[in-house]
């Protein structure tokens, strides 16, 4: 079975004599595998496969977690075969699942880092747009230390002879309140008042029902090249952010086989311990793998309790 289809799997070693009730039971829409073998884990003491039986379930959860932390899908089937040496698989084991870890964060991390920038640009982008349909440009939006601060926003357009009476009445000639584009019921302003007196000219403004803009900084006087600019930065970003999620769906994939496989021997091999522990050392017995359509009923469950069988599903 290469590949396993959406569904249930039941992984079953049964004591040999029994493996035809217990066939029987799962019910006729199951496929199976099964072979027969005879019961070894090396002759290792019974602490030592207790010990082995915690490491490697230890080791299962970890990996599967991490399955679904990556987007690796589990795809259970038999191992191919079995470690003869069950310490020797462990680090093995582990060091292959840590190098998945790491190259997973590594392509996620310049993922990440490709978005922010994207997002950041496309951000600076909108900003330049404001500016540019508000009528200003760069030098009208500069300022120097220690003379004006510059504020640039909307207000209604009714409002705003209301507006520079007050700041005029306010600030007198400290204040400038510069009209840009009108923008279907408001007009773009560009606020200049001294940096100790902006804070209470912006909130003058704002009892007139003024939104203050968010404007992007830019040595470039020309608004249009920025803008330039910055589309041709998005547009290198996300060809960039393509080929980093191509990397990524070709490191899932890759990762899904050699992880899967990993699965497939910590679960195999398990079962073979506990099977050890349960019937002893050289006992003769089925192993089976079965496809369910759906997970199997209580009646199924019961009937491998009481032929002896141990079961593991996914």
């Amino acid at each position: 079975m290469s590949s396993t289809p959406k569904g249930t799997t039941l992984r079953l070693i049964i004591p040999k004599g029994t493996s035809t009730q217990v066939v029987a039971s799962i019910g006729p829409t199951a496929k199976f595998e099964s072979s027969e073998t005879v019961l070894s884990a090396g002759r290792l003491t019974t602490d030592k496969l207790v010990g082995y039986i915690k490491d490697y379930s230890r080791l299962r959860d970890e990996l599967f977690h991490t399955m679904r932390q990556i987007g690796v899908p589990r795809n259970a089937r038999t191992a191919s075969d079995l470690p003869g040496d069950y310490a020797s698989f462990l680090p093995t084991a582990k060091e292959e699942l840590e190098q998945k870890k790491s190259e997973y964060q590594e392509i996620q991390s310049r993922t990440v880092d490709i978005e922010k920038r994207i997002d950041e640009a496309k951000k600076q982008l909108t900003r330049v747009n404001e500016v540019i349909h508000a009528g200003f440009n760069t030098t009208d939006l500069a300022f120097s230390k220690g003379e004006f601060n510059k504020v640039l926003g909307r207000i209604p357009s009714r409002k705003l002879t209301d507006a520079q009476s007050a700041i005029k009445k306010l600030l007198q000639d400290q204040a400038i309140l510069a009209t840009g584009n009108r923008v279907k019921d408001n007009i773009y302003v560009l606020l200049a008042a001294p940096e100790d007196k902006v804070q209470q000219a912006t909130q003058t403004l704002i009892l007139y029902d003024f939104v203050p803009s968010e404007v992007s900084k830019s040595e470039e006087p020309d608004l249009n090249m920025t803008k330039s600019g910055l589309e041709g930065r998005i547009t290198e970003q996300t060809s960039s952010l393509d080929q980093a999620r191509k990397e990524m769906k070709k490191f899932q994939d890759t990762a899904a086989e050699t992880l899967n496989q990993i699965g497939d021997h910590l679960q195999d091999s398990l079962m073979q311990m506990q099977a050890v522990l349960k019937m002893g050392e050289g006992a003769q017995a089925s192993k089976v793998f079965a496809w369910l359509p759906k997970p199997p009923t209580p009646r199924v469950f019961n009937s491998l309790q009481s032929n002896g069988a141990l079961y593991e599903t996914e």
